[in-house]
């Protein structure tokens, strides 16, 4: 979506690993969110406190971004696929940085007191919880994810925007994912306007909210 990425030198932990699948990539989706729920199981031992999941692949402490999961999947349409997974963890943010990132972020300094965990013992914590929660989801899937997952929910029971290519917006009532990793229909006699099932969503208020509906009269009244 033509966002940068930057990374001061030396003040964060990225890794990746590599898993391969019987599948396709279809048979890939959520792992994203299973992803998540992993790297935030394994901060959380290393006692980082009050994560949470912003769907699809960042993990927040006190609404700011401390750590993200990308994913790239490769394969043939019915399988095999192999998919590599990459994390990064804000370690230390300088001040200069932080303010040219364009939204909240925090590090493992500021929610450890100054003291961190040591790197290389969080990068195998990280792996650990990542193997083992690869296998779990090929085995079976993103079930053993999901209560996890919806306990640490970010959006939960907020009014969101999400995006999509060529100007596209869906706003509604965020209420949690299903198993396919897509966001619930909502109740029949909910309020709602879409345009589209975006990538990404953002935080937004009743107002906002409001004003995305009237702007999106050309749309048809309908969730996704």
């Amino acid at each position: 979506r033509g966002h940068g990425w930057a990374s001061p030198p030396c003040q964060g932990l990225y890794l990746s690993c590599l898993k391969h699948f019987a599948g396709g990539p279809a048979s890939l989706a959520g792992l994203s969110i299973a992803a998540g729920v992993c790297v935030a199981q394994a901060l959380t031992e290393a006692g980082v406190p009050d994560l949470q999941l912003k769907w699809p692949n960042d993990v927040l402490a006190h609404g700011a971004k401390l750590a993200g999961v990308l994913i790239e999947v490769q394969g043939e349409y019915d399988g095999p696929c192999t998919a590599r997974v990459g994390v990064g963890v804000n370690l230390r943010l300088p001040p200069e940085w932080r303010a040219t990132l364009g939204q909240p972020v925090t590090d493992l300094a500021s929610l450890c007191g100054g003291r961190p965990p040591e790197r290389n013992a969080l990068a195998a914590r990280l792996i650990d919880h990542l193997r083992t929660g690869l296998i779990t989801f090929e085995e079976k899937g993103l079930a053993p994810f999901v209560p996890d997952f919806a306990r640490r929910d970010a959006l939960a029971a907020a009014l969101n925007t999400a995006f999509a290519p060529g100007e596209l917006t869906l706003a509604g009532l965020h209420t949690g994912l299903n198993l396919l990793a897509k966001l619930k229909d909502p109740p029949p006699d909910a309020d709602r306007c879409g345009c589209s099932n975006g990538p990404s969503a953002r935080y937004g208020n009743r107002r906002q909210y409001e004003e995305t509906v009237h702007t999106c009269d050309h749309a048809e009244r309908t969730w996704g």
